[in-house]
């Protein structure tokens, strides 16, 4: 007999917090309709928005009760809306694990125009170890190939440790950059020395004023992050004098098409390269890794194998104190964004 549920990460309001469990959940739970495919989850990545929604901070969360994941790479399960059963597919974007439900689960079921095949040399793995932080940091590798950069100068990438550095900083060293620099003095003028070539920047608020008045003439910053806070305050004179070009960089709504293209260009890397960037763990890890990565004690990507059982992952040392401090930041944050769109 076919099974009635299957096994996810289950959120859900309990009085003024949000519970995580994992749970089996019945079907029923998932979108149904022409336009919409089942899809056997078999890897998802653990993002910072996904550690924001396991770890109950309710600026990412916008449904309730949700599956958490905001991308997965899996098997489509039926045959429909132009995909044959078997076929491999990713997901990103989309709002999913935000607005619907996402990729922790053992199986989702996603609308069939937001899903990318999986190009032809990549592993479902390795998809999920670029996850949608590397989409993110191919999409600002294009943006800057699209609206200049000089290769022969220093490139800038901010929190290039993390999931959109890390691969940013690879990616750049591929097309040909000479120097990636990955630290920003704060200290800067209006217009200061002309430093960088290009620029990505993870972070936001005030780190963008400080990289335009550096970038050199028609260069481009691509930007990406709000960590730091949405405001900046800077001046039109690196924009009026120097020609500099700043490009915001948004993966959750990219088109189809730039999609494909940034996949088929991840699909060209070296195994080995993903392979190293990635710690793989299961379901059941799911709130150690979302209080580790919320902490910063992690390194790298983390992927969930669908197919693992029972914790992987050792426990680390965290401040509760320190997370507890990152939601009141996070709920500010939200405040803010909330504010300014009204």
């Amino acid at each position: 007999m076919a099974a009635e549920s299957f096994r996810a990460c289950w959120i859900e309001k309990d009085g003024a917090s949000l519970q995580m469990e994992l749970k089996q959940v019945p079907f029923e739970e998932l979108a149904t309709g022409e336009e919409y495919v089942r899809v056997k989850v078999d890897y998802s990545g653990v993002n910072y928005k996904d550690g924001m929604a396991i770890c109950g901070i309710y600026g990412v969360v916008e449904t309730l009760p949700l599956i958490t994941g905001i991308d997965f790479a899996g098997t489509v399960d039926e045959t429909k809306a132009g995909f044959k059963k078997g076929d491999r597919v990713i997901m990103t974007g989309y709002e999913m694990g935000q607005k619907f439900h996402g990729g922790h689960a053992e199986y989702a079921s996603v609308k069939a125009a937001w899903l990318v095949p999986l190009p032809e040399g990549l592993s479902p793995i390795d998809a999920m170890t670029i996850g949608t932080a590397g989409f993110t940091a191919a999409l600002c590798i294009k943006a800057l190939e699209d609206s200049g950069f000089d290769k022969s100068k220093p490139i800038l990438v901010t929190g290039a440790d993390g999931g959109v550095g890390s691969v940013a900083v690879y990616l750049l060293a591929q097309k040909g950059a000479t120097e990636i620099v990955p630290a920003l003095s704060t200290d800067s003028k209006a217009l200061d020395e002309q430093r960088w070539g290009g620029a990505i920047d993870v972070v936001g608020g005030p780190t963008i004023p400080t990289i335009c008045s550096q970038m050199a003439y028609g260069c481009t910053l691509a930007t990406c992050g709000v960590a730091g806070g949405p405001a900046i305050k800077t001046t039109v004179y690196p924009f009026i004098i120097r020609g500099v070009k700043l490009y915001g960089v948004d993966s959750v709504f990219a088109s189809t098409e730039d999609r494909k293209l940034a996949w088929s260009d991840l699909a060209k890397v070296p195994p080995e390269v993903w392979r190293e960037m990635r710690k793989e763990v299961a379901l059941d890890d799911l709130q150690e890794v979302a209080t580790q990565i919320l902490a910063g004690k992690i390194r790298g990507r983390v992927v969930v194998n669908l197919a693992l059982k029972g914790p992987q992952l050792a426990k680390a040392e965290v401040e509760q104190e320190d997370v507890e401090a990152l939601k009141q930041q996070c709920l500010s944050l939200r405040k803010s964004l909330t504010a300014t769109s009204k």
